[in-house]
């Protein structure tokens, strides 16, 4: 509620054996018993004093503070949050701007809520006391626009006070912005010490609404009185609030005001004393705190989220408040209240600084705790680019020896690697990268992991907290005039988050991964370069709700034996299966249903194309052999598949009449004008599914005789796609992995290359990128074996956007063949510009280049090869067997092959 947040952090209910040091009021011990010894004496002290106060006691009050003023700019109030109510109530639209302190009284947000004002908070100076004001802070928060400033000092609760620096500035804002309005909360205004004076502003009196109370200077903080002192215009518009919704102030808090007025008695000296006994306890352990200069608080620096260290203060008996119910920016801080007895707050002071001196040693910085994670989480490898904002985290991580850092030319491929290296191992990987550009390289890259949904984590340095919004170089706070990089990226994460404070990092990385890795899809950690190098405590983390798996249940297996899935069937494998931890398990599990297996384009390598079970690809790359399996199918298992447009294409009216049974983790497109018998939807894990489908249903003797995938004929000699790709089939290798291109090569290559299902096969479809088949061969060949390489397919267009790419390979040594199918052209575009188009503008079309001969003077330790004809391919491809270098073909063909898109096909 509104309302215990405003005043939960100034009335805690005092418990048995704690000592409250977190009370933002007077002792009770202070009460001046001897000066009200007569108040019930005063006639009519029963009775409605006048609704705007009483006016003795406003005299009282402009003789005491306000000389330069008349009593009618005075209005009593029922305390100093009544006299802010009312002046917000009196002053402020919906919409209007109005900035408050942080840290701040927490009311001072609450009641910009309540009356719709918009709070903007400008921070206080928390590292000296030269200012009470972080100008920077200000100034860059304060525009013509905004309708209030509200100042308190004396400052709750850091306990400074305004400086005649401050002053200096605030008379410039004065004349800056004419329409300007200030608050002064001066409440503590007599609890001011060190030597210091309080600074008023009454020379802009037209212009301060000033707010007083006695709650504070005097102990009678149960009466309720305070006080606004205001331009003549704004106490007119407060009036009508002052009639209406409150009648009268008490009368009997008012007498007792006046009377504490006459006697001039002072607390100040209590307060003094105790302050200087508190430092002086701070100053024995070496602690680290904010001078105060007046208040009765003192702010001390724990170094560690401050609602952890309150919550173990209390464990021990100590009361006291985190500051981060002031503020975001005192989070590692802690406010203690002096407002007690000396026994009390020696104490209470001992116990405060033993536990935060004992917590010092327990202390990590950021980076390390980070440096760590990743290695215990048994990541061998890191993936990114340097930059100033990461190096931190780096420099950690290289130290430690645990955790290799791999540096991509570029954080769009650091990306592709990560995931390649996800499929390869099946276990999240991390990303690094620096801010601005840096990471803006990664956003195509996270829109294919969440389309494709393969789980990453990008952990990405961001500019220091303290210059954002002030222009820092590669600002993307959203502060200012930047953008905001969380609200960019997080429609396209499962997980998105800005590190705020350093203890938020071990529960952030548990999060992060966690979700990353339920949802498969990408995780952001945003992290100030400034947190980096900050300290925290470790504490435990927080429990996360376990993923639970659908257990069995009768009526699964009441389907699948009513439907008998395994006789007159075929399945169809689908992305799901990517997330397999062993090839060679899943290619075992598939092959003892001995049913009919098609593939969806992206799960090509799931199963063996050479296997006889084998049957093609469905949708706009596949094969006649999977329909005709479809066909001739009673029932259709579609495992783990996205039944989106490029693997349904044509697929529909092969269903009409099947039972179809789609078991999917996660949800998935409906097939359009689907008119089949029965249609049923589970929600599973497809690998589970596949070990559950055995223990119901024995292995199938009813083999559907379907042919085997054929091409059509044509001269073998011929330097076409096609016969390139069968002669490199000869050379494949069953553990070998794949990494196809999108575009006119990577439909020559899903719809002709034979993956042999104990290799990764990996295609980038979800945005269907360019080039994006290099970086993540890098990344997976990382964890190749000796006899393991990695093969590359991909056009000359792809070459040229990503194509030095390659230089990582080399600085890696890693065992990886590139073949670059050049027709110097985008080959897609030329082709669609052939098929659909009446007109050919050769816009698409370049100049011939060969990159072979230009690769080969690039790179050092390199074999690059310009290939024109089969016999030289095959002579090469035997030249390179047995070699552990990168080797680059640059095959030469012609402009005129129409890849096997059935939708080009059947135009052409």
């Amino acid at each position: 509620m509104i309302e215990e947040k405003a005043f939960g952090m100034e009335t805690t209910t005092p418990e048995a054996n704690i000592i409250n040091l977190g009370l933002g009021e007077p002792h009770h011990s202070l009460f001046p018993n001897d000066q009200l010894r007569d108040i019930w004496e005063i006639p009519k002290i029963n009775m409605y004093y006048p609704s705007l106060g009483d006016i003795n006691l406003k005299e009282k009050l402009i003789e005491r503070y306000y000389r330069q003023n008349s009593i009618d700019n005075l209005i009593i109030t029922n305390g100093g949050i009544g006299a802010l109510d009312f002046v917000f109530r009196s002053h402020i639209q919906s919409g209007d701007i109005i900035l408050i302190p942080d840290p701040g009284f927490p009311p001072y947000e609450q009641l910009a809520k309540l009356h719709k004002a918009q709070a903007i908070k400008y921070k206080i100076n928390l590292s000296s006391n030269d200012t009470l004001f972080d100008w920077d802070s200000l100034n860059q928060q304060i525009s013509y626009e905004t309708s209030i400033l509200l100042i308190n000092s004396p400052h709750n609760p850091t306990g400074k006070v305004l400086s005649e620096t401050d002053r200096d500035h605030l008379d410039h804002l004065f004349l800056e912005y004419p329409k300007l309005t200030i608050i002064f909360d001066e409440v503590y205004r007599d609890l001011i010490f060190n030597g210091q004076k309080h600074i008023n502003l009454y020379e802009w009196r037209e212009r301060v609404i000033f707010i007083g109370s006695f709650s504070k200077v005097f102990p009678i903080q149960g009466a309720r009185i305070g006080w606004v002192l205001a331009p003549t215009e704004s106490i007119e518009k407060i009036k009508p609030f002052m009639h209406n919704c409150i009648g009268a102030i008490s009368s009997f808090g008012q007498e007792v005001a006046k009377k504490l007025l006459d006697s001039n008695i002072s607390f100040s000296h209590f307060h003094d004393k105790n302050v200087s006994s508190a430092i002086k306890i701070l100053d024995q352990y070496g602690l680290e705190y904010i001078t105060p200069q007046g208040t009765f608080f003192i702010f001390i620096n724990c170094h560690a989220h401050s609602s952890q260290v309150c919550q173990e203060l209390k464990k021990i008996g100590i009361e006291a408040i985190p500051g981060v119910a002031f503020g975001e920016h005192s989070h590692n801080y802690i406010r203690v209240s002096l407002s007690n007895t000396q026994e009390n707050i020696e104490e209470g002071m001992h116990k405060i600084c033993q536990y935060i001196k004992g917590q010092q040693d327990q202390h990590i910085f950021v980076k390390d705790y980070i440096a760590d994670f990743i290695a215990e989480r048994g990541l061998k490898h890191i993936f990114g680019m340097s930059g100033a904002n990461i190096e931190d985290l780096l420099f950690s991580i290289k130290s430690k020896e645990e955790t290799q850092v791999i540096l991509a030319k570029n954080e769009y491929n650091a990306c592709l690697m990560a995931m390649s290296a996800y499929l390869k191992t099946n276990q999240i990987q991390v990303v690094y990268t620096t801010s601005g550009g840096g990471f803006m390289n990664t956003i195509p890259i996270i829109a294919e992991a969440y389309t494709s949904r393969i789980p990453i984590v990008i952990i990405s340095g961001q500019v220091p907290v303290h210059f954002e919004g002030k222009g820092g170089f590669q600002d993307t706070s959203g502060k200012g005039d930047s953008f905001d990089i969380v609200e960019t990226t997080r429609p396209m994460t499962a997980y998105c988050k800005k590190i705020k404070d350093s203890s938020e990092i071990p529960n952030t990385l548990q999060e992060a991964f966690a979700i990353s890795e339920i949802e498969k899809r990408p995780a952001v950690i945003f992290i100030p370069k400034n947190i980096f190098s900050a300290s925290f405590i470790p504490t435990k983390l927080i429990k996360l709700n376990e993923k639970k798996e659908s257990e069995k249940t009768n009526d699964l297996s009441t389907l699948l034996k009513s439907i008998n899935p395994l006789t007159n069937s075929c399945l169809v494998a689908g992305e799901e299966l990517r997330h397999t931890d062993s090839f060679e398990a899943l290619q075992e599990d598939l092959e003892e249903l001995n049913i009919p297996i098609i593939a969806t384009s992206a799960a090509k390598g799931s199963f063996s194309n050479a296997h006889k079970n084998f049957k093609g690809l469905i949708g706009m790359m596949g094969h006649q052999t999977a329909e005709e399996t479809i066909l001739q199918s009673e029932n259709i298992i579609f495992l783990g598949c996205e039944l989106n447009a490029i693997n349904t294409f044509g697929v529909s009216p092969l269903l009409e009449g099947k039972n179809i049974i789609i078991i999917n983790e996660f949800p998935t497109f409906e097939i359009n004008n689907l008119k089949a018998k029965s249609v049923h939807r589970i929600k599973m894990n497809s690998l589970r599914f596949l070990k559950e489908l055995k223990e119901i249903q024995p292995s199938s003797n009813l083999l559907i005789e379907t042919q085997s995938i054929t091409t059509e004929k044509q001269d073998e000699d011929s330097f076409t796609s096609e016969n390139i790709i069968a002669s490199i089939n000869k050379t494949l290798k069953p553990k070998d992995d794949i990494f196809v291109d999108a575009g006119n090569t990577g439909a020559f290559c899903v719809h002709h290359l034979r993956s042999q299902g104990l290799g990764l096969f990996y295609i980038s479809l979800g945005m269907g990128a360019m080039g994006n088949s290099i970086g993540a061969a890098i990344g997976a060949s990382f964890f190749n074996s000796p006899s393991q390489r990695s093969y590359v397919f991909i056009g000359d267009g792809s070459f040229m956007i990503h194509g030095f790419e390659i230089h990582t390979a080399v600085e890696y040594q890693l065992p990886i063949t590139f073949f670059i199918f050049n027709d110097n052209a985008h080959g897609m575009c030329t082709l669609r510009e052939k098929v659909f188009n009446s007109e050919v503008t050769n816009i698409n079309n370049f100049r011939t280049t060969t990159f072979g001969n230009g690769l080969r003077h690039i790179f050092q330790n390199v074999e690059s090869f310009e290939i024109s004809s089969i016999q030289e391919l095959n002579n090469t491809l035997q030249l390179i067997e047995n070699n552990n270098k990168v080797n680059i073909l640059s095959l030469n063909i012609g402009r005129d092959e129409i890849p096997p898109f059935k939708i080009l096909n059947n135009k052409a």
